[in-house]
């Protein structure tokens, strides 16, 4: 877990060293779309809300599915 954890705010740290991604809402653009991959590729990996191991069953993925479409 403290790997994803690194890994992300190295990820925020190269992103932020970018002059042309400086502004706050192009950074949060760019995580909107990561995360909305990462969304869609669970959701086919998955599948939605069908079958007992879907996507929307699990309590951690369904706060991630309202997050990204919320942002």
């Amino acid at each position: 877990m403290w790997f994803l954890l690194n890994g992300y705010v190295k990820t925020v740290e190269i992103l932020m060293s970018f002059h042309f991604l400086c502004s706050q809402e192009k950074i949060e653009n760019v995580f909107l779309v990561i995360f909305t991959v990462e969304c869609v590729m669970k959701i086919i990996a998955y599948g939605f809300v069908a079958h007992p191991g879907a996507y929307l069953r699990n309590g951690w993925n369904l706060l991630d599915f309202t997050i990204v479409v919320i942002g």
